[in-house]
């Protein structure tokens, strides 16, 4: 048989849906700030050159640096932790459930932050199937050190709780973001996943960061949903910001607020039942 070598066809020019920048358009909501903030926070927080935080020249291989666990990454840094919500947070077990919208790619950053608020302290992660499409577990796994489970039933994995063991370990949930859709699935008592389920029979404190589409925060289904579910005494609502929609080009209200934002939220539901 003759061998020789093997020839691939070229590929094409990928066609998409750009603009005539260059950027990619596509049903994405926006991100809390304009473009222009975002990009002077990036810049802020990490330099113009985005560098990040290094070894220094003379420590071996393998050292560790300040602020960062045994095993993470060198390039993670973690903020100190203001005293007076630490302090509320101390002893709670939090369950963190990110939704499928772009902010999710967000959740690793909260996950460290919180963690550094408790230091430390019992946290599990929650994603849904749509979330996936913006953070893979892999990605989260690599910067937290910690494992999320996929909110659906039927799986194998060992790792996933049922919606017994999710309501009676969680004292504390976050949501971030919570897109329309699992908002208006809280409000109307649907239980179709195991951690939707544990959210209707929990009394635990909820905490959602809303994350609407263009035309999402005026809409008659968010107003009606966000009213029902402000009825419930243990829930509450992080407001949505101004955002740049990356679908429309433009600023809207529905993108939610950062991580941090959610935590006061806490420390006031908590003070109200005594816990804190």
């Amino acid at each position: 048989m003759r061998r020789g070598r093997l020839r691939l066809p070229l590929p094409k020019a990928v066609k998409g849906p750009f603009t005539a920048s260059g950027t990619v358009k596509g049903p994405f909501t926006a991100f809390s700030g304009s473009r222009d903030a975002a990009v002077g926070r990036v810049r802020r927080r990490f330099g113009d050159d985005h560098s990040t935080t290094r070894l220094p020249p003379s420590a071996p291989s393998g050292a560790a640096v300040p602020g960062t666990a045994p095993g993470r990454s060198a390039s993670v840094t973690r903020p100190e932790p203001p005293p007076e919500i630490a302090d509320h947070l101390a002893g709670q077990r939090f369950l963190v459930i990110g939704t499928g919208a772009p902010a999710v790619s967000a959740l690793p950053a909260g996950v460290l932050e919180l963690e550094a608020l408790t230091g430390g302290g019992p946290i599990r992660i929650a994603l849904t199937r749509q979330s996936l499409r913006f953070l893979t577990r892999t990605t989260l796994t690599a910067v937290t050190g910690r494992k999320a489970f996929v909110d659906e039933w039927g799986t194998d994995e060992p790792l996933n709780p049922d919606h017994v063991d999710i309501a009676q370990w969680a004292t504390v949930i976050l949501v971030y973001p919570a897109t329309l859709h699992f908002l208006s699935r809280l409000a109307l008592g649907q239980c179709d996943t195991p951690v939707m389920l544990a959210l209707q029979c929990t009394t635990a404190p909820i905490v959602l960061a809303p994350s609407l589409p263009p035309g999402g925060f005026e809409s008659a289904a968010y107003r009606d949903h966000r009213q029902r579910l402000e009825t419930r005494p243990h829930i509450r609502i992080a407001e949505p910001r101004a955002g740049y929609s990356m679908r429309t080009g433009a600023d809207n209200v529905g993108a939610p607020c950062p991580f941090g934002e959610l935590l006061p939220l806490v420390t006031a539901l908590l003070a109200e039942r005594g816990q804190g």
